[in-house]
């Protein structure tokens, strides 16, 4: 009789335990969230969004995020407005006061790691989730089922129901070697070759089929390949992106300023017909978020573009026209 009660109150504690971790987890009833996309860069960065339509009433919230070391945070209303917040770990407390729709952005490299030449991503999240891997990268295992696998522009796209998530991929050959093409991130290694966070659906996950050769995926379980020749590679790309991150500061009017991946940028930014945005940079040359805000910060500062608000995006124009000569 005694040990019949005792499991009673055990069973009774686990519900209670379980029902608060719930309740941790979960937004409001009123409160709107659409899937979590997770962009994961060729050096193990992931870009994390989160976008929530929120009653105009509510003037805070609770929002878990994916991981406590977070760097590069943004929060902003639905004009574009920076949005005040406060970090307790892994927990977020957004003051939205009155906004209808809040978008939070924050980059990490605490959800992946590496071992030989495999990687590995793995999060929890309460919340639908959208994972877009590097550019011409393969799924080496999967820890569930996903709700759909695609590619688009060459990169794997994962749609995710809520739950725990174990993701192993590698990269291809030549998306590791077309990081050397001179565009370095601010930690020195390479950049990522993702191109699209745009997501398609209905290719089953056990399909084992590949678009055009640009991204394949392989069934949950699947035997990983051998990476003796792609760690090489990746020792050399590291290499050269550390080589060519390094530069001499110059004067602001002085071309010898810019390094290569500056020019290409200038050289689209005048293509486009003297303008574009920070989206279109970010899609253009596959950039981290944050790689990409700090490149156009530095063109900026050598007076070669201007960065002006537009909406909610940010506009870069052209400035200067002297840096092909």
């Amino acid at each position: 009789m005694r040990k019949s009660s005792v499991a009673v109150a055990i069973l009774i504690l686990g519900i209670a335990l379980l029902a608060g971790f719930r309740a941790a987890s979960a937004l409001p009833p009123s409160v709107q969230a659409n899937p979590t996309v997770l962009v994961v860069y060729a050096d193990g960065t992931v870009s994390v969004n989160q976008t929530l339509a929120l009653p105009n009433n509510l003037t805070s919230l609770y929002v878990p995020l994916l991981t406590a070391q977070v760097g590069d945070i943004l929060v902003v209303n639905q004009a574009g407005g920076t949005v005040s917040y406060q970090l307790n770990e892994a927990n977020m407390t957004v003051y939205s006061l009155g906004a209808t729709v809040v978008t939070i952005t924050y980059d990490t490299d605490a959800l992946t790691s590496k071992t030989g030449g495999a990687w590995t991503v793995s999060f929890t999240d309460p919340f639908n989730a959208t994972v877009i891997l590097p550019a011409q990268s393969t799924i080496l295992s999967l820890s569930g089922a996903p709700t759909s696998v695609s590619v688009s522009s060459g990169s794997p796209v994962l749609l995710l129901p809520p739950g725990s998530w174990i993701i192993g991929y590698g990269l291809s050959l030549s998306a590791s070697s077309s990081t050397s093409s001179g565009r370095a991130s601010t930690s020195g290694l390479s950049s990522s070759t993702a191109s699209s966070t745009s997501t398609s659906s209905g290719i089953s996950p056990q399909t084992g089929v590949s678009s055009s050769g640009q991204g394949s995926l392989v069934q949950s379980g699947s035997v990983p390949f051998s990476y003796v020749a792609l760690s090489a590679a990746l020792v050399s790309v590291a290499i050269l992106g550390a080589a060519l991150f390094v530069w001499r500061r110059r004067s602001a009017r002085s071309v010898g300023s810019l390094r290569p991946e500056d020019v290409e940028m200038l050289r689209f930014i005048r293509d486009k017909g003297g303008k574009t945005t920070e989206a279109e940079l970010r899609e253009r040359f596959s950039l981290p978020r944050t790689s990409q805000w700090r490149q156009v910060r530095r063109l900026e500062q050598l007076r070669y573009v201007r960065v002006t608000k537009s909406g909610q995006q940010n506009a870069v124009e052209l400035l200067r026209s002297d840096f092909d000569k």
